[in-house]
């Protein structure tokens, strides 16, 4: 088959992969940005050829997690509660959003619109802190946008090449705020992105 060479460069603080023959040869350099949020892809052929970037989403649907997924700091393994006062509480994963629009990029989010803050406070016996602490966790997004020259969308989870080329770069830009709405979170990621097109 054809050879393949992955590295991690820890001192240049980026992975390199290299498939194929000399000649034939394809080179991927990844490497995060010291002063930005963008994780950035370099892509190189000796033959032109096309690209596709898949968003590969874990986080789909919202489900009640098995007690064999976690370990529930609410209760102990025998399923008591801890203290005696708490019942045993759900831990629920919601679903990320995979952002369906007509702009060349693809972006996603996980808004926590829920959060175990309250609950954790009581546990740990904070109840009167509560009132001085703003919740960490409601209200927070985070995500991020990938995009890059030369491609555009197929759908919601996927770019491909406008046509064959040796060099293909792209961006993935990431995001948190706190707190924030999914509008605000679009625009500014959006705006990340438009200045790194700029650029």
């Amino acid at each position: 088959g054809e050879s393949f060479r992955q590295e991690l460069d820890l001192e240049g603080g980026e992975i390199t992969v290299l498939q194929g023959d000399k000649g034939k040869q394809r080179r991927l350099r990844v490497w995060v940005d010291a002063h930005q949020q963008i994780v950035h892809v370099e892509c190189d052929a000796d033959e032109a050829g096309d690209l596709r970037v898949t968003l590969e989403n874990w986080r789909t649907e919202q489900r009640q997690l098995k007690r064999s997924e976690l370990n529930d700091l609410f209760s102990d393994p025998l399923g008591s509660s801890i203290d005696g006062t708490f019942s045993e509480q759900p831990t629920i994963k919601y679903p990320d959003v995979v952002v369906e629009d007509k702009r060349e990029r693809l972006a996603w989010y996980h808004h926590n619109e829920h959060s175990a803050f309250e609950t954790t406070m009581r546990l740990q016996s904070l109840e009167g802190m509560m009132g001085k602490m703003n919740d960490p966790l409601k209200g927070r997004i985070f995500g991020g946008a990938i995009a890059g020259e030369g491609l555009v969308k197929r759908d919601s989870s996927t770019l491909v090449s406008a046509g064959p080329r040796k060099r293909f770069e792209l961006a993935i830009y990431t995001l948190t705020q706190h707190p924030s709405t999914p509008e605000r979170w679009l625009a500014a990621i959006d705006a990340e992105v438009a200045c790194g097109a700029g650029s």
